[in-house]
């Protein structure tokens, strides 16, 4: 009778590590496996815009501990990317609109920025950066508010 408890615990046991693992993405191409696993509409970076990336590395690094990575984007400049170990999920660049205050920016993730944009815009929401290329292989972007103005990121590979 314990041989057979100790038998059925044993395969239930398998059975849930078995579910517990997530299945392995087969990839046709190197390029495929660094695809990003996000799903439509879920936050994927946040960004903090500021005049001052020095001070702002200084801040986040001693308050949080965040691993911070210099990087230079042609055509944009130093861009800061941030995280808590291996993995970035956000970063840290130059204020756009020098006037404007520093502040942190959401990108949530479209399988279009282009379409996401314009049905913001069809909805009530405004463009209020019109999708664009971020960089080689580095996706692309576009910046929109709601209809009651907050506004927020769109992000594609």
């Amino acid at each position: 009778m314990a041989k057979k408890k100790k038998a059925a615990a044993k395969k239930t046991a398998s059975k849930a590590t078995k579910k517990a693992k997530p299945a392995a993405k087969k990839s046709s191409s190197a390029q495929a496996s660094t695809m990003p696993s996000w799903k439509i509409g879920q936050v994927c970076h946040t960004e903090l815009n500021t005049t001052d990336l020095s001070g702002a590395e200084n801040f986040y690094k001693k308050l949080f501990g965040w691993k911070i990575t210099a990087m230079d984007v042609p055509g944009f400049g130093k861009y800061l990317m941030i995280g808590t170990g291996k993995d970035s999920f956000g970063g840290i660049g130059p204020q756009p609109d020098p006037d404007a205050p520093p502040g942190w920016l959401t990108y949530f993730y479209v399988k279009s920025v282009d379409a996401a944009a314009k049905q913001a815009e069809s909805m009530g929401g405004k463009i209020m950066m019109p999708a664009t290329d971020i960089g080689p292989g580095m996706g692309r972007i576009a910046v929109v508010s709601d209809p009651q103005g907050a506004v927020f990121g769109l992000y594609t590979m």
